[in-house]
């Protein structure tokens, strides 16, 4: 049985691990001019480059904020720790990706 829940926690840190690496679509975002300019700096050469020539590109945005784990090393129950971590991990992700979301997928 413990098992049984060990797998389902794991599916589940899975699952926040590649919603926080969401990978967009530059073709759907709309940003303002100004604003373009101002973030162009941190976006690498090679998105620019196939932005130029194919009109769009795949890329990761890394975002500055992570989830606090450290309290996660102190859980000595298996099943509790995982749920610690995704709750921890989707809290973050709910709250600093939704501003991203929302703009990309306009």
């Amino acid at each position: 049985m413990k098992k049984r829940s060990t797998s389902k926690v794991l599916a589940l840190l899975l699952m926040v691990a590649l919603f926080l690496g969401i990978a967009v679509n530059t073709s759907r975002a709309n940003v303002a001019p100004a604003e373009a300019e101002q973030s162009l700096e941190k976006v690498e050469t090679e998105v620019l480059e196939a932005i130029s020539a194919k009109g769009s590109s795949d890329f990761v945005i890394e975002m500055a904020e992570h989830a606090n784990l450290k309290a996660a090393y102190e859980i000595k129950d298996w099943s509790e720790r995982g749920w610690y971590v995704y709750n921890a991990l989707k809290e973050v992700a709910d709250r600093t990706q939704k501003p991203i979301l929302l703009r990309v997928l306009k």
